[in-house]
């Protein structure tokens, strides 16, 4: 919501630009429904939230504003790149297959 603020897109456009009534805008703003997945994705694109950092802020830490630090955006940067290499490198084959634990091809999944 501080992000729907901080861009400072009136209900009135959120609405239009997601194709809902005026009314259903207001009750998320509000607090009063909650937002599907599906809303989610929207508000994601509509106000160019970055979605990965946005969870790591909201799901895991439980701090919102934590989002909004320079140095939690760094961190979250250097952290996919690291992993993104880690799960390229063609000499750690064990790491992406799970070939090791007998799990699931990217090691994550079962």
């Amino acid at each position: 919501m501080a992000e729907w603020r901080l861009k400072k897109v009136t209900n009135a456009e959120m609405a239009r630009r997601l194709g809902k009534s005026l009314s259903l805008v207001n009750k998320i703003r509000a607090g009063q429904t909650p937002f599907t997945g599906r809303l989610i994705d929207q508000f994601v694109d509509i106000l160019q939230i970055d979605p990965v950092r946005a969870y790591i802020a909201v799901d895991i830490l439980h701090e919102p504003m934590v989002y909004y630090s320079p140095r939690f955006a760094t961190a979250v940067t250097e952290s996919l790149e690291y992993f993104s290499a880690i799960l390229s490198d063609p000499d750690i084959p064990e790491i992406v297959t799970g070939s090791e634990r007998g799990i699931g091809r990217t090691g994550l999944t079962g």
